[in-house]
């Protein structure tokens, strides 16, 4: 009982003066985990407020008023009235005769002088439901309009689009709120683990001495654990404060601006456990996971694992001699990794050698490219060249075809006006070609004649 008591005085003793010695650490994962628990309760409370609100309009919004007609007698409005209050969706049930219904809508002024412009009570006899569940209105409203008693002018009068905008309003919070959730696990996790985990391979060399010298693995474990935990408490302390005082501000802004927004201690007191809780346990997991983790790689490392009898210290002088070999061999596995550290600094400056080329081939490979580009533009320019070049020769041609036919024209008119002069045919077999146009001009003024 004194030896457990013993290790536990030196957990705790081991946890507070480690805090102490890496301030800096300590707080920064305490920030850190009570920033994770400020979010977690933060969107809760966001979350239990919004439902709050949201129930407050389903409940206005579950309410259907179905008309009657005004033929109806009381003895069939009491039975459709028993038959409605034996429907395991309805609340309640109540009605509302004709003058009621005139004294309610007499509150508003506008009604009021339209009823004493008529002079009578125009106003249906209604019974007013509360029914259970928003998605039931429509099937109240089509039993409505089948029923004999109820006026078929106006058989209801319910807000649909108050009940879509509700619908629409929670599918999107739960699936937000489910997201955010998520989202939040996931970085919780993650944060948590890589602080610690940095935490505890700064001290990698204690442990590993303590190992060396006999120490179970419980024994390095519990400063850590207690460490964390002590963390964590005053993250969640830190966290739950923040929460509360955030609370309180905002349901008193809510309610000023008339929104039904209660303060409920009872929430606020399961939250604040809660968040006590998870700020307690959480580093307690992480830290023996991470421990775990790093013991079996000092064991695979080679680390010897000598039993507690072969380095129990028999003296002060003993342990301290055991403690010297311990920080010797830490000393020469420290030089290993350094130079282990060393030669992947220089394989890092061969990787840079290695990105500086393909980042030259990169460019060239963009000049190519550039090239191509202008090639393929100028490649197009010449093809609309030649395309245009087509055209314009297409149109000579078609004038040289107009020319021809101007000129089988002509050779017709000579023909027929039988020029004195030589004959064209003896023009053409001669090779005169000369004549022969100038015969042709002299037909073109002869027929202009």
């Amino acid at each position: 009982m004194r030896r457990i008591a013993a290790s536990f005085w030196f957990a705790v003793h081991s946890a507070g003066q480690n805090f102490r010695r890496n301030l800096g650490v300590s707080l920064a994962g305490v920030f850190t985990m009570g920033l994770i628990l400020f979010l977690v309760g933060g969107a809760l409370i966001f979350t239990h407020s919004v439902q709050h609100v949201l129930e407050a309009q389903q409940a206005n919004a579950s309410h259907i008023k179905i008309y009657l007609s005004d033929s109806a007698s009381l003895a069939q409005i009491s039975d459709f009235q028993t038959r409605l209050q034996h429907d395991a969706r309805v609340v309640s049930v109540h009605f509302e005769d004709k003058d009621e219904a005139q004294k309610e809508a007499r509150q508003n002024p506008d009604i009021q002088q339209a009823l004493e412009t008529l002079g009578s009570n125009p106003l249906p006899a209604s019974l007013n439901l509360d029914v259970r569940k928003l998605t039931d209105l429509a099937g109240f409203d089509l039993m409505a309009k089948a029923t004999p008693i109820v006026d078929k002018t106006t058989a209801t009068d319910y807000n649909k689009d108050v009940i879509n905008k509700l619908h629409t309003i929670i599918n999107i919070i739960e699936g937000v709120g489910a997201a955010i959730a998520l989202i939040l696990l996931v970085i919780s996790v993650v944060i948590i683990m890589n602080t610690i985990r940095t935490a505890v391979y700064a001290r990698r060399t204690e442990i590993e001495i303590m190992k060396l010298v006999g120490a179970t693995d419980w024994f390095v474990r519990w400063p850590f654990i207690l460490e964390g935990m002590l963390g964590g408490l005053l993250a969640a302390i830190f966290s739950g404060a923040i929460v509360y005082l955030g609370y309180r501000l905002f349901v008193n802004v809510a309610q000023s601006s008339l929104l039904s927004i209660p303060f409920d201690p009872t929430f606020t007191f399961v939250l604040l456990v809660l968040l006590l809780a998870g700020g307690i346990r959480s580093p307690r997991r992480a830290v023996a996971r991470v421990l775990i983790v790093l013991l079996l790689a000092v064991t695979v490392a080679g680390v010897p694992r000598p039993t507690r009898a072969d380095h129990t210290c028999t003296s002060i002088q003993d342990c301290n001699n055991q403690i010297k070999q311990a920080q010797q061999s830490a000393a020469a596995k420290q030089r290993q990794i350094d130079q282990l550290n060393a030669k992947i600094a220089a394989a890092k400056g061969h990787e840079d050698q290695l990105a500086a080329i393909i980042r030259g081939l990169d460019t060239q490979i963009a000049q190519t490219q550039t090239q191509l580009v202008a090639a393929q533009a100028l490649l197009a320019q010449t093809t609309q060249q030649l395309a245009d070049a087509d055209v314009r020769l297409a149109e000579a041609q078609a004038v040289l075809a107009a020319e021809k036919a101007q000129l089988a024209r002509e050779l017709v008119i000579m023909y027929e006006l039988q020029v004195e002069s030589t004959p064209l045919n003896e023009l053409i077999s001669g090779g005169n070609f000369n004549d022969f146009f100038t015969a042709v001009i002299n037909s073109r003024r002869i027929s202009a004649k």
